[in-house]
């Protein structure tokens, strides 16, 4: 959560009314923080933190949070904040996983993906009781939001989901031999990010079947461009060898059992130039 939800009523209890002032201000800085952390108001392993750690996580001293024992109470090495309202952080939860859900509709639709099983379900069986309805799809955003916070795996990943890795981009070069595959995949995850969000990833799916057929293509003057570049003459080797020998210059060694496509592109220029002498 991005901001703090605070009651009136609350500022009135007597936990509150009989506390310090400056323990009433280090309440607010660790309710921001579990706000923040949207840890329920429960700071695990917190009664064991050292002056660094309140310091640098809620701007606080571990002398400060014991003297608020009435608004920040130890259970064990747990820290417990005063007021928390957990009923909405799942709400905060629940519409973003709502909001997750809508956009990956609206996205899959945009990218020509069949909807899923259970969306197309939904939009074919007419609701008969429209309350009872929101109230079963509020609970089950509850139960994924939560199981999200824990961790859990809430559903397995279909294989078109499988997300664009090194070896893909080298297979894809190959296929679309008249594209940079690897530039157009850092295109595509900007473009990818900016729709669906900065924790998005670019599907392998999508890139292949979607993007690559639409990329522009290399010009025939660079496509030559590019094959003079990989040219390897054939007599490289031999002339590095006359030119510098092992006993003059031993690191030659290295150079010689070297492909020809790791060489920078000045050295295989000058390799090129002096074996056409």
């Amino acid at each position: 959560m991005e901001w703090l939800n605070i009651r009136i009523a609350l500022l009135r209890r007597p936990e509150y009314i009989g506390s310090k002032p400056i323990e009433r201000a280090t309440w607010i800085n660790v309710l921001a923080y579990s706000c923040e952390q949207e840890n329920g108001g429960r700071l695990i392993g917190a009664a064991a933190w050292k002056d660094r750690q309140w310091q640098q996580a809620c701007g606080v001293t571990a002398r400060e949070v014991r003297a608020a024992g009435k608004l920040l109470r130890i259970e064990g090495e747990d820290v417990v904040v005063f007021a928390y309202s957990v009923e909405k952080q799942a709400e905060v939860q629940a519409r973003r996983m709502q909001a997750a859900d809508a956009a990956r509709r609206r996205w899959d639709s945009k990218i020509g993906i069949a909807p899923r099983k259970e969306d197309a379900d939904a939009s074919r069986i007419p609701s008969r009781d429209p309350e009872r309805e929101k109230e079963r799809e509020r609970e089950v955003v509850v139960v994924k939001a939560l199981a999200h916070q824990q961790g859990a795996e809430t559903s397995p990943r279909p294989p078109h989901d499988k997300i664009v890795d090194a070896a893909d981009i080298d297979r894809l070069q190959t296929e679309f031999p008249l594209v940079e595959v690897a530039r157009e995949r850092d295109k595509a995850l900007v473009y990818v990010r900016k729709e669906r969000g900065l924790s998005a990833e670019l599907e392998l799916r999508f890139f292949a079947e979607v993007w690559l057929p639409r990329a522009p293509k290399r010009s025939d003057a660079k496509q030559k461009q590019l094959d003079v570049e990989n040219d390897e003459p054939k007599d490289w080797r031999e002339w590095f060898v006359r030119k510098y020998p092992r006993d003059e210059y031993p690191e030659s060694v290295r150079y010689e059992e070297k492909p020809w496509s790791q060489f920078p592109q000045y050295l295989r220029k000058m390799l090129r130039e002096e074996c056409r002498k």
